[in-house]
């Protein structure tokens, strides 16, 4: 019998606006959502004696149930974000990338990577780019 939770991958999806010079506060401010992490240029990063390069404002999709569909987690992104469209467009600039971040750790099944039109045309509208980075471990 497969153990589900052993060849279920790791799927870890989130959006950041980085590259902005305000304090992060302000761009909750701007947005009126809570982030799950921020950060500063200039702080330090823990554990290490490096500095962070960039101001960052990032929010995590947070399913109630496991999903092998990819696009279920960046929905739950987009429907965060929805309300503040506007407000994030007036966010982006040339120094500004805004991206949904997606990474797969895969040992056994591989989840579907395929994005609804839908949510295709919502990251457009706000400029957002998607970055997918994938590590298929061996059995």
């Amino acid at each position: 019998m497969i153990d589900e939770a052993r060849v279920r991958p790791k799927i870890d999806v989130f959006l950041d606006i980085r590259g902005f010079e305000e304090p992060p506060t302000s761009i909750t401010q701007i947005v009126g959502i809570s982030p799950d992490e921020t950060w500063s240029k200039g702080d330090s990063i823990s554990g290490i004696k490096t500095l962070r390069k960039f101001s960052c404002w990032k929010i995590r999709a947070s399913l109630t149930k496991y999903s092998y569909d990819v696009d279920d987690y960046v929905d739950d992104i987009v429907r965060k974000i929805l309300p503040a469209a506007a407000a994030i467009k007036r966010i982006k600039n040339a120094n500004v990338m805004l991206c949904i971040w997606i990474t797969l750790h895969a040992s056994g099944r591989v989840p579907s990577i395929c994005f609804h039109p839908n949510i295709m045309r919502a990251l457009s509208d706000i400029d957002a780019e998607i970055d997918i980075d994938i590590s298929v471990l061996p059995d």
